[in-house]
């Protein structure tokens, strides 16, 4: 019988309390980083606070990245267990995952380009 908080596959062990604190901490971070823009975006004006806006966006494309991440690994996905795996969830989630980390990074980009092109237009 494995310990609790562990899980063993195939010779390996799965540390189910590593994903779970990480897990954790990022949806912390994830709010954190939110919170900071709810409450300081209001002092930004014209374009740098477009761009803050595109930032957040994109953080939380992702986050739901990162979210349907567990579900491919885990239920009901569990690719790291064949004997439980379905195919057919790991497939369509593995589809939300890419289209959430191109939209995820377009938007920080985005932000990006609007921030440099803003303190861009402010240098001269």
């Amino acid at each position: 019988m494995p310990e609790a908080g562990r899980r063993r596959h195939e010779g390996l062990e799965i540390l189910t309390w590593y994903f779970g604190i990480l897990g954790g901490l990022l949806t912390v971070l994830f709010l954190g980083t939110v919170w900071y823009w709810m409450k300081y975006s209001r002092l930004e004006r014209g374009a740098m606070r477009k761009a803050g806006d595109f930032k957040v966006v994109g953080y939380g494309f992702l986050m739901l990245a990162s979210w349907f991440l567990c579900g491919i690994v885990g239920p009901p996905g569990s690719a790291a267990r064949p004997n439980i795996m379905k195919a057919e969830s790991i497939v369509t989630s593995s589809y939300v995952v890419m289209l959430f980390l191109f939209l995820g990074f377009l938007f920080i980009f985005l932000g990006q380009r609007v921030t440099y092109r803003a303190k861009a237009a402010s240098a001269r």
